[in-house]
């Protein structure tokens, strides 16, 4: 079991990230100390398939609506690639959902809502007010023009998040100003992307941006963080870790006080030269310098030196900048959980036998090919959200890739697998018969002892499937529950016709 670490903090060196959060954010089956309600919601996951061309749902706010009130159960939204023009809020009542892409194939939701039209945090395109929310490999669009600076109401969110416990994996967030109302709650960013120009991530959330490119585009005052905090009892905050300030102008701020006592951290952060030298804005508001709290440590690049940084500027130490860097910032281990292992296809049992022997192939070759450790790598890491070579997207219509259209007609290790288990019950059938025989009185029936002997076997062996099965469950991969009950079944009875009735007399040796 994995005891999720409040207090470690997140190391220096980036290719130690990915093994510090495997360490920490490890799957269900491995974690003590979840929120029970969450525990309980990920028993057994519900997967909802979205599809614009046609599917169980053509749009994404459909299949929210299908989601009932008061959820208690994680409901998984499989996103097709494609565009979803629509407007998307998820209620508060509706807790425990999932959106969820492909890594090289993203979905796209856009809108083009302004703060005119719907007021400033409600024209996001996607809105999420509902708690234990997780977005994985999907691109959020606000495609309103950029605001001029003179247009009333042209601020345009791409999303806001106002539940609490939410983390965004490997997705892409476009506007301009007001890019993401980071508004209130815990919440994690890891390998995003966020892009705008003034106060693109903005609000009162207590949030978490790992491994996030930070872009800044157009010229003039640009400024990526304005956090709304109001009072030094407050607990909130942004902490940037390993993230990159990109852009395409110059004079960037790193964050500017938009209320009087913001809290805002960059650390492990490479600043490229965009980033203005005085680093910070006190929004012509001289007063706040003595309350905000803006810090930098261990950043690099030339946009990270302090010569010129404000006075305010909060030059943190070791023990000071832990506390912005362990999961005890957004309270991780109560509820901070990995993406989906795994990709699954829902495919209709009827058109599913190529599909399936290239995923059970796909999934035996992964597995065939790691170490226990890089099994835990490709169920969390970076190659699972960045679409490389060691996973296998889903492109096509037909639901699957076909670049091993020639290996259709090999044998698979699952085949493999189902042959060596016949090959040992057989034999073990014929040694426990063999000494049944010895042991037992001569005057028994031996067709009675192999019915025994084969009945005993056959009720330890569902008992073993059945604890493999339930291991298969809790990873989420029902399709293949399915799919294997029915070969292991098929394999019992061609065994039985295979090596001949074993309820008849056997030759005693």
């Amino acid at each position: 079991m994995v005891f999720a670490d409040d207090v470690t903090p997140i190391p220096e060196g980036k290719p130690q990230v990915a093994q510090w959060f495997n360490a920490n954010v490890g799957p269900l089956a491995q974690r003590k100390g979840l929120d029970p309600a969450l525990v309980a919601a990920e028993a057994a996951p519900r997967i909802i398939n979205v599809n614009p061309k046609g599917g169980e749902f053509k749009t994404l706010t459909d299949a929210i609506k299908s989601v009932p009130a008061g959820n208690t159960k994680r409901v998984i939204i499989k996103m097709a690639p494609g565009e979803y023009k629509e407007k998307v809020t998820i209620d508060r009542n509706k807790p425990f959902i999932t959106l969820m892409g492909q890594p090289n194939a993203m979905p796209v939701i856009t809108y083009d809502g302004t703060a005119a039209k719907y007021g400033t945090v409600d024209s996001a395109s996607l809105i999420i007010l509902s708690d234990y929310f997780m977005a994985v490999n999907i691109v959020v669009k606000n495609t309103a023009p950029a605001p001029d600076g003179k247009t009333k109401g042209a601020q345009a969110l791409s999303m806001r998040i106002s539940g609490n416990f939410a983390a965004f994996y490997n997705c892409k967030f476009y506007g301009f100003q007001d890019t993401i109302c980071d508004d209130t709650g815990n919440h994690f960013f890891k390998d995003c992307y966020v892009e705008g120009t003034f106060d693109f991530i903005f609000g009162s959330g207590t949030s978490m941006y790992l491994g996030t490119q930070l872009h800044v585009v157009g010229d003039g005052i640009r400024v990526i963080a304005a956090h709304a905090g109001k009072s030094a009892e407050e607990k909130s905050g942004y902490s940037f870790v390993h993230c990159k300030v990109t852009g395409t102008g110059g004079g960037i701020y790193l964050g500017r006080a938009w209320m009087s006592h913001p809290k805002v951290v960059y650390a492990y952060t490479e600043m490229t030269s965009v980033v203005n030298p005085t680093g910070w804005q006190e929004n012509k508001t001289p007063a706040h310098d003595k309350t905000v709290f803006y810090g930098e440590y261990k950043c690099s690049g030339p946009g990270s030196h302090k010569a010129k940084r404000v006075p305010f500027t909060q030059d943190i130490d070791d023990k000071e900048a832990n506390r912005f860097l362990s999961l005890g910032y957004i309270q991780g281990s109560k509820w901070l959980l990995p993406p989906p292992a795994l990709f699954v296809s829902v495919t209709p049992f009827s058109s599913n036998s190529i599909f399936l022997r290239r995923r059970f192939r796909r999934l035996n070759r992964s597995l065939a090919s790691s170490s226990s450790h890089s099994r835990r790598q490709y169920e969390s890491d970076d190659r699972f959200f960045g679409g490389g070579d060691n996973y296998d997207v889903v492109p096509d219509d037909d639901g699957f890739s076909d670049d091993d259209d020639e290996e259709d007609e090999r044998e698979s290790s699952v085949d493999l697998l189902i042959r060596f288990l016949r090959s040992m019950f057989k034999k073990v059938s014929k040694r426990a018969k063999k000494a049944s025989r010895r042991i037992l009185p001569a005057a028994m029936s031996p067709r009675l002892v192999s019915f025994a002997v084969d009945g005993i076997l056959l009720l330890g062996s569902l008992s073993i499937t059945r604890a493999f099965l339930e291991v298969i469950c809790n990873l989420g991969g029902t399709v293949f529950t399915v799919i294997l009950l029915i070969r292991l079944f098929w394999a019992a009875a061609s065994f039985f016709q295979t090596y001949g009735n074993s309820f008849g007399p056997n030759p005693v040796n």
